[in-house]
């Protein structure tokens, strides 16, 4: 654990080990808390003898944390520890960062991106990447596995069904991800209804799948960058939904927008309160070309997209 901590202290990071700040002779309780509330990341580190039973409490303290404050909770296997080692239930949801073989620098640099939520840039010798180039790095939002229940907070059905099938799921593949992203577009909001066949005009609804559907697969960038190959076809994915979602709201309400403010109620009933008037034309066809190619291309586009990622990865199956 120590050595661990020399590692992660060498990359520019203060990590607290009880054996180096509990001070001798004093009721190490308080400072052991102090420890944990401190810490903006906790690492679980299983060894070969697996977790204890004081153990087991200082990690059901640090998932109560994980769950109330956002905090992460990252699962390290250490050296020395079985080929199937003993993790709890709520711990094993959660990405593990696999050491048995050792303090390898590819092993240690996921354990960085865990705690700072920046991915390391890969090196060629080895070395751990210079502060500047880690800085500028794009943050990466913590794993959907890190917000225990969060899938239930989305109020699309369609949303909703699939963020519960990807949460509940034992394993996830490229295959089994992209299946289940494809479902989000099978509906009227993207591949079935062109923006002059919206008979209804219901923008408000229409806006808020798009806006869910796109706070998804925020969810799972971080997911697609460790399981893809390639990860540009998703990121052009998300930045197509992301127009269409800003397109929506600058031209089809009476007053425009501001999707970052309304991002903050997606999930309530708030959202379509606090909704301007929607623009409503005689019937659906009559919508204006100008308003039909800046909202509708997007839409259009993120469809073919979709359609790119669900040959990329089934073409095989």
């Amino acid at each position: 654990m120590r050595e661990l901590k020399q590692l992660l202290s060498a990359r520019g990071l203060v990590a607290w080990l009880d054996a180096d700040e509990l001070i001798p002779g004093e009721n190490w309780q308080p400072g052991l808390v102090k420890g944990i509330m401190n810490s903006k990341t906790m690492a679980v580190c299983i060894g070969s003898a697996g977790v204890g039973p004081w153990e087991d409490e200082e990690m059901q303290s640090a998932l109560t944390l994980a769950v109330r404050e956002k905090r992460r909770v990252i699962p390290v296997v250490l050296p020395g520890a079985p080929e199937k080692p003993e993790i709890s239930l709520f711990l094993a949801s959660r990405t593990w960062v696999d050491l048995r073989a050792g303090f390898a620098e590819e092993g240690i640099a996921r354990l960085v991106w865990g705690i700072t939520g920046v991915r390391p840039a890969p090196t060629s010798n080895g070395a751990p990447p210079d502060e500047t180039r880690v800085a500028h790095e794009k943050e990466i939002s913590p794993r959907p596995a890190d917000r225990p229940g969060w899938s239930r907070n989305y109020s699309d059905k369609t949303v909703k069904s699939v963020a519960v099938a990807l949460e509940e799921a034992k394993s996830l593949t490229m295959h089994s991800l992209v299946l289940n992203l494809n479902v989000l577009f099978n509906r009227g909001t993207f591949r079935f209804e062109p923006l002059r066949e919206c008979v209804t005009q219901e923008w408000g609804r229409r806006l808020l799948a798009a806006m869910e559907t796109l706070e998804l697969l925020r969810s799972y960038s971080s997911v697609v960058s460790d399981l893809a190959p390639d990860a540009r076809s998703f990121e052009k994915l998300m930045d197509e939904v992301n127009g269409y979602c800003q397109a929506m709201a600058t031209d089809l309400f009476e007053e425009p927008v501001e999707v970052s403010k309304m991002g903050d109620y997606m999930g309530t009933e708030e959202f379509r309160t606090r909704l301007p008037k929607g623009k409503r034309w005689p019937t659906a066809g009559e919508i204006d070309d100008a308003t039909n190619k800046r909202v509708d291309g997007p839409r259009a586009r993120s469809v073919r997209l979709m359609d790119k990622l669900r040959k990329e990865f089934l073409k095989a199956q």
